[in-house]
């Protein structure tokens, strides 16, 4: 079976995601019908532990690539990183139109400008909600606001000569958000009257079974901790969530204090906010070094970093190295975000380090200071209601939470419901939805500035001495007759050359490799190949006898 993608026929729609299946982040999906492809977001994913040094990974754009003559555009719902954070990584893959509404768009233009590209440069088409765009013959795709935590969160009306598609994109039910349009029932309805083949659903919260706060509620929630505390405050939390940083400024000013920002991230969406109309010129901030000069009493600090990003505000604060930030006994420090499973670990190493410095944590465990921007299950069950789709594919979301979806679904009796893999490419018809095949996919990480498979050589000698350490040999010999002169092994990650019983197996081991040496044909000594391809062997042997472990082994051989 070819490894390549079909053309699109006119039988159905074709639907492979690329990401965001079985995986929070790097949600990408392609849809193909009558020879034309469209993808819907670009985003990435934090790395986690099986890629040592990586903090984002990517989704496999290659397939596509392969017909990228095909791909007619790319619509992006809204301007969260998983949506977003791929593009300019992978847009000479693409290189096809983008669409988005302005907020989303002025984003995307600071991330490609940190780029450059040869040839034809990136385009955007700023999209208006609730209108029809023809961006593919026989095709028709509106954005139909929705209700998140970030301004301008759309969800996707496909229409196609097979059927009506609803792509949600991220959202919620929030009948008055700080920010933005509600999600409407009356839009939703009319497209379950008018029929929908396929319904595509955020699935994020799906087996959350209790009814959410608003975001008004966690204003009123966050003007409370205000009020009691003593000291200085501080609070982290996504700096995409224009709606939180209104709500904190107004609780800020109710409380008699002034609002900092610290973080890059936290002046781009503000000045994207700014530019795009959501946040107005009578709402100023202060930098970090302002707040510095400020009794503490008088300010509220909003810093980046709520995931336990180790080069963020929020990191470097803990650890103290912050250059303006500084929280000290009694403070407050609100954590107005929700964990991103996998990073927990990283997050609760930040309230440890802030906890012994006598700082005052406060998270929506302890007061209502966050609330998610995705739907729960109540509100997955509404939107169905409202469209009544033929065909149900929970997405974004690992499999606990897609197969909640699906339960739900189930529940209201949707006739064909199939919960996808990344990867897995499926036809969706009027009558239902047919299994096509599975594509292996490699996702890519961003190494060194540069996009790399994540299974590149580097990442997997990193990986492989994160958990096995790396054996370092260097020998010389002479370059006539062969005879080894010195050598020396380190052992990083493993033995302690400064411990006398480590330092004897060191001795132990030069000597092993001294002698397998020694054994080679004067002909294989004086061949670098033969000699450290010997040592190296005999190297292995010696961990996997004595440790049963397979470190990293590399060989140096000079002929003198």
């Amino acid at each position: 079976m070819s490894d390549k993608l079909p053309v699109p026929d006119k039988k159905g729609v074709l639907f492979l995601p690329l990401g965001g299946c079985g995986q929070f982040g790097a949600n990408f999906t392609l849809y193909g019908h009558d020879g034309a492809w469209i993808a819907v977001d670009c985003g990435m994913a934090f790395a986690d532990e099986r890629l040592p040094g990586v903090d984002v990974v990517l989704p496999d754009a290659s397939l596509i690539a392969e017909q990228r003559d095909r791909l007619k555009a790319l619509f992006i719902t809204h301007g969260h990183e998983d949506h977003i954070g791929a593009v300019a990584w992978l847009w000479p893959q693409l290189r096809c139109p983008i669409y988005a509404t302005p907020f989303t768009a002025a984003l995307l233009r600071r991330k490609l400008e940190e780029h450059s590209y040869k040839g034809a440069q990136p385009k955007i088409t700023i999209v208006k909600p609730n209108v029809r765009i023809d961006a593919v013959e026989g095709w028709g795709v509106t954005y139909l606001p929705v209700s998140h935590s970030i301004p301008e969160g759309n969800a996707l009306c496909i229409e196609t000569p097979v059927g009506r598609i609803v792509h949600t994109g991220d959202w919620c039910l929030d009948p008055a958000p700080i920010l933005g349009a509600i999600t409407d029932p009356a839009a939703f309805s009319a497209l379950g009257d008018a029929g929908v083949m396929a319904y595509i659903g955020d699935s994020t919260n799906s087996d959350v079974r209790t009814k959410h706060l608003t975001e008004l509620e966690v204003e009123h929630g966050l003007t409370e901790v205000f009020k009691t505390a003593p000291r200085k405050i501080a609070v982290t939390m996504f700096a995409s969530n224009v709606g939180r940083i209104i709500s904190i400024y107004r609780a800020a000013r109710a409380c008699g204090r002034q609002v900092a920002l610290a973080g890059r991230s936290l002046d781009t969406m503000v000045n994207c906010a700014r530019e795009t109309g959501h946040i107005d010129d009578g709402m100023r901030f202060l930098s970090g070094d302002d707040a510095a000069d400020m009794s503490d009493h008088k300010v509220v600090l909003i810093l980046t970093g709520s995931q336990g990003e180790d080069r963020a505000a929020l990191s470097r604060v803990a650890r103290g190295v912050h250059p303006s930030v500084k929280l000290k006994a009694d403070d407050v420090m609100i954590f107005s975000s929700r964990a991103i499973p996998g990073n927990e670990t990283a997050i609760n190493e930040i309230k440890n380090s802030l906890l012994g410095m006598g700082v005052r944590i406060v998270t929506d465990r302890d007061a209502p200071v966050h609330v998610s921007g995705h739907p729960v299950r109540s509100d997955v069950a509404q939107m169905l209601d409202w469209l009544r789709p033929t065909i149900v594919i929970p997405v974004h979301g690992e499999r606990t939470q897609m197969e909640a979806h699906a339960s739900l679904a189930r529940e209201k009796n949707v006739p064909h419901i199939h919960v996808p893999m990344n990867g897995e490419m499926l036809k969706f018809m009027p009558h239902g939805v047919e299994k096509l095949r599975h594509y292996a996919l490699n996702f890519s990480a961003i190494d060194m500035g540069r996009v790399v498979a994540s299974d590149s050589l580097p990442i997997l000698e990193r990986r492989k001495m994160s958990f096995n350490g790396a054996v370092f040999a260097s020998l010389v010999a002479d370059r006539q007759d062969g005879s080894l002169l010195d050598i020396q092994v380190s052992a990083m990650g493993l033995l302690d050359p400064d411990d006398a019983r480590d330092a004897r197996v060191i001795t132990e081991l030069e000597d092993a490799v001294a002698e397998r040496f020694e054994t080679l044909s004067k002909a294989e000594r004086v061949s670098e190949d033969a000699g450290v391809e010997a040592a190296r062997a005999r190297i292995k042997r010696f961990f996997r006898d004595a440790y049963d472990i397979k470190p990293l082994v590399n060989v140096h051989i000079s002929l003198v």
